[in-house]
């Protein structure tokens, strides 16, 4: 989601993923679209335990409140980038290079 102008994910404090982000914040987010095309993101891991933070999170993906609840006892964690930058490419040759923050 995108709040206060920085780009933010999400991961469940439960995962290995989100450990691995306390413990080495530095990733690299990647995905391609079925054109080929593809982003790859990466930075240095914020993470941000503001109850408004995850308030907006649940308001921009409602279904989160149905994994992150008091009942499945699971609990959400969001972080967002700081020094961070995007490629974007094609299968054609095209790529393009983003500083975000």
């Amino acid at each position: 989601m995108c709040y206060e102008n920085k780009l933010y994910f999400g991961a469940g404090k439960h995962k290995k993923s989100y450990q691995q982000i306390l413990a080495n914040p530095y990733v690299e987010i990647s995905t391609t679209s079925a054109k080929g095309e593809w982003i790859r993101i990466n930075g240095k891991a914020v993470v941000d335990d503001r109850e408004n933070a995850l308030e907006k999170a649940f308001e921009t993906l409602p279904r989160l409140k149905e994994i992150y609840n008091e009942k499945t006892g699971y609990k959400m964690g969001l972080f967002y980038l700081e020094e961070a930058t995007a490629e974007i490419a094609d299968t054609t040759g095209g790529f393009k290079k983003i500083t975000l923050s």
